[in-house]
């Protein structure tokens, strides 16, 4: 295998965590795409073994609830890599980028940031973990459903697998996961709201018996306007369970709860 210089090696490691294909690299490299695939694996992918055990039951509960809110699975044509992608908005959900970087971490894994500069992208945040134990793990909880647009067949999380069977602590991590993600807290017209909102119903009901198994009310309503549905978590519950939970959206700095609101 022909050795290559540092200057090239920085170049692949950044057009593979741009998402290119070996074909683009090799047309703007003039590498081999064998070539390619083999630094690839080296520099980029050997780094995440992930081991899943090393975190607590909450902490895989809140990785769950945040991908099915708010991440995607890639597996790019030519590439080889099995990639996770947390999505965020880079102005307001630093913090719970830097949750999620932390978990990946801890596993052993290796996630690494995208930013983008256009105008379009300008406020994304990915953090991405290239991992096929993480890849599976995260695919045996969700069941998909597949749309046709266009010539395009789009696959899209439509509901949970399973999660009867999850403990405590699992449920109260995604909850929190799905609250940091599709999730709102603030202040609406005058009101304390904590939101939960999904555009699949079937999700929608498992999230609303899921709080129900934690003794957390809430109340789950269809909006036809936005097509979408909304749980709503009651104030004073989330105040009562609000340690367990564990949610960074709507955290005040003097550490504040919120106030009650029926």
């Amino acid at each position: 295998m022909k050795r290559l210089g540092t200057e090239m090696k920085i170049k692949i490691i950044e057009f593979a965590k741009k998402g290119l294909s070996l074909n683009k690299m090799s047309k703007i490299t003039g590498k081999s795409k064998s070539t390619l695939y083999y630094h690839v694996k080296t520099l980029v992918r050997k780094v995440s073994k992930i081991n899943l055990d090393s975190l607590t039951d909450w902490e895989r509960g809140y990785l769950v609830g945040f991908f099915f809110g708010d991440g995607n699975l890639a597996f790019p044509k030519g590439e080889y890599s099995y990639r996770v992608v947390f999505n965020f908005n880079k102005n307001t959900e630093k913090e719970i980028a830097n949750r999620i970087t932390t978990l990946l971490k801890k596993t052993g894994g290796n996630p690494f940031e995208v930013s983008f500069k256009n105008f379009r992208n300008k406020s994304l945040l990915r953090v991405v973990c290239i991992s096929k134990t993480l890849f599976n793990y995260l695919k045996e909880y969700t069941v998909y459903k597949k749309k046709t647009k266009g010539k395009n067949i789009i696959s899209r999380k439509s509901y949970l697998k399973n999660f009867e069977h999850w403990s405590t602590e699992f449920k109260f991590g995604f909850i929190a996961g799905m609250i940091d993600s599709d999730g709102y807290i603030g202040l609406d017209k005058g009101s304390i709201r904590v939101l939960i909102t999904s555009s699949s119903k079937k999700l929608s009901d498992q999230i609303y018996f899921m709080l129900n198994s934690l003794k957390i009310v809430s109340f789950l309503q269809y909006s036809k306007f936005n097509n979408n549905w909304t749980i709503r978590i009651s104030t004073p519950q989330f105040n009562i369970y609000r340690n367990k939970i564990n949610c960074l959206k709507g955290r005040w700095s003097n550490g504040m709860t919120l106030p009650s609101h029926h």
